[in-house]
Formats: structure tokens, C-alpha cells, sequence
């Protein structure tokens, strides 16, 4: 498990054992999503001027997987970019308010970072059902069932196979991904949140289709010789 994994599930086991009244007040959330948009939007906006560093950053992605003799593909480029530029700082961030106790802003970080790692999620697990990696060995991966009951670790299985399943179908008719982070989006908007904010959720994935999209055309191979 890489380090950012591991932080990740640190913050997720965080994350369960907050109380109701360690969670944000709406006025909290708003001023959040509020600074959240601002931020991300900025990321977007600047991509253009950072065109060149991107592709560089690519390059040095392909040549990791390639000295690893790891496969690769497009969208596992611009899913690896991502998650190293975008999802695991926020997490990172969360994890350094948590260590402040201020837990209402680790909360709304930690939930912007799942939503930021929901659409490259998607996709990161077409490509592993595509390739061919066991459901069982994926899930796990995931960590999608720690922590719940027998019951309801049958129920997460069945429901994320189904999904995956689709997104697979989906990134073989479309190979660049773009229509799996829709349908991603698509999902989590139709979704029902317990603890986590959903509003602060779809902002993150929302950002997050976004970027997947704007990268992709930078890992075309005529950018990374």
C-alpha cells in the first residue's frame, strides 16, 4: 500500500468517529464550497500557462510505470496526475486540520477529497475490470467493505460490481473516460449521503471530471516523446 493510501485510510477511520457535533454548520459548509470553487476554479483557469509542466509531469509518469514495467494507458496518466496534484494534498491538508482539532475542517476536507477522487476512481477501476483484476482483489483495494457488517459487505460488493461493471463497459466504448466520469457524476447526484456532505461531495467531483478532461488531451503520445 502506497503512503497515500495509507493516509487516506487513516483519515477515513478519522472520519467514522466523528461525533454529530463535531461536523460543520451550514454557514461553515457555505463559506467552504464558497473558498472550495474559488480555489478549483483557479486550478482550471490556469492550466493553460501550466501546459508545458503538465506534460512534462506526464512524461514522468509514463517513465515511473515504464521502469516498474507496469502497463499504462492515457487515462491511467491523466488518474495518476490527478491524484497526486489534486486528491492527496487536499487529504494531506485534511489530516493536518485533524491533527489542529479542528475537526469541522478536517470533516469538510476529507469530503471534498472523496469527491475529488470519485471520478478518477471510476475510471482507475474500469481499467483494473477491463485488464482483467480480480473483483474481490479490486474491492478490497478500494476499501470499500472495511469496517461494515457481513450483511452489508454482500450489499457494497453487489452494488459496486454492478457499477464497475458498467464503468468498464462504458471506457471500452469510450476509451479516453470521459463518459465514465459523467456517469460517475451521474451517481453520486442520485446518491444519498449519511455523514458525509453531499453539497461539499459533488463540488470536489464536479472539479475533478473537469480537470480529467481538461488533461487528457495533454497525454496524447504526441506530447510524451
Amino acid at each position: 500500500m502506497e503512503r497515500s493510501d495509507l493516509l487516506y485510510f487513516n483519515a477515513v477511520r478519522f472520519w467514522r468517529a466523528l461525533k454529530p457535533e463535531e461536523l460543520p454548520s451550514k454557514a461553515e459548509v457555505s463559506d467552504f464550497i464558497e473558498k472550495a470553487e474559488v480555489s478549483l476554479d483557479e486550478l482550471i483557469q490556469n492550466l493553460p500557462q501550466r501546459r508545458a509542466e503538465t506534460i512534462l509531469e506526464l512524461r514522468e509518469l509514463r517513465q515511473l510505470k515504464i521502469q516498474a514495467q507496469q502497463s499504462y494507458s492515457r487515462p491511467s496518466l491523466c488518474v495518476d496526475l490527478l491524484r497526486v496534484s489534486v486528491s492527496v494534498p487536499v487529504i494531506r491538508e485534511a489530516v493536518d486540520e485533524l491533527e489542529q482539532d479542528h475537526k469541522s475542517n478536517f470533516s469538510m476536507l476529507f469530503d471534498l477529497s472523496t469527491g475529488l477522487g470519485e471520478p478518477i476512481g471510476a475510471v482507475k477501476a474500469a481499467e483494473e475490470m477491463v485488464r482483467g483484476t480480480d473483483f474481490a482483489k479490486l474491492i478490497a483495494t478500494m476499501g470499500s467493505t472495511q469496517g461494515n457488517h457481513i450483511a452489508t459487505q454482500a450489499e457494497i460488493y453487489r452494488e459496486a460490481h454492478a457499477r464497475i461493471s458498467e464503468y468498464a463497459d462504458l471506457l471500452k466504448a469510450d476509451p479516453s473516460g470521459f463518459t465514465v466520469v459523467d456517469k460517475c457524476l451521474q451517481n453520486l447526484q442520485a446518491q444519498s449521503f449519511t455523514q458525509s456532505n453531499k453539497q461539499i461531495v459533488l463540488v470536489g467531483a464536479k472539479y475533478s471530471a473537469e480537470l480529467y478532461k481538461a488533461v487528457s488531451p495533454l497525454s496524447e503520445p504526441v506530447h510524451l516523446v
